[in-house]
């Protein structure tokens, strides 16, 4: 089947943003692993999944492009998405993933202190009321206990 030039280099284009979308998939990837640092089993899951999103990225738009026909150009033109990805966008994206993290680390911090004076003030103000509760509670048990001893030889004589 014969294509026309416009429709090889639609087909090329849409190549070079599979692969821009790959690259982009795996600095996402990339940026997960590198902040929760898994152990060797889920890593190796973790790059399983990456390349079963690959290939589903791969065959869709292969098959959304040229109906499922694989063309040369459009393996040169993924290889080249992905390089353009990894050179130009991979860095601005790494920052950019990096300053949220950095940003949403900072927030949470934030919001812990916050929440830390108030919780202290509500900490004192329960302390002295469940501290008395406490002594009272340990004290009344102490006194069952001192009472059950006075019946225990009564129990055991009774055999």
């Amino acid at each position: 089947m014969l294509l026309s030039i416009e429709d090889q280099v639609v087909i090329l284009l849409a190549s070079v943003y599979g692969g821009l979308m790959l690259g982009l998939i795996f600095g996402f990837y990339r940026f997960v692993r590198d902040i929760f640092r898994f152990g060797g089993m889920v890593t190796f899951i973790g790059d399983m999944l990456f390349w079963a999103a690959a290939l589903v990225v791969t065959l869709s738009i292969v098959y959304r492009s040229s109906s499922g026909l694989v063309r040369v150009y459009q393996l040169l033109g993924f290889g080249l998405g992905t390089m353009l990805y990894l050179y130009f966008l991979g860095g601005i994206v790494e920052t950019l993933l990096n300053g949220l993290a950095y940003f949403v680390k900072g927030l949470f911090f934030t919001v812990v202190k916050l929440m830390r004076g108030p919780l202290r003030v509500l900490s004192n103000i329960l302390w002295k009321p469940c501290n008395t509760v406490k002594t009272r509670v340990c004290k009344t048990f102490a006194r069952m206990g001192q009472e059950a001893r006075k019946y225990l030889p009564l129990i055991k004589n009774k055999k």
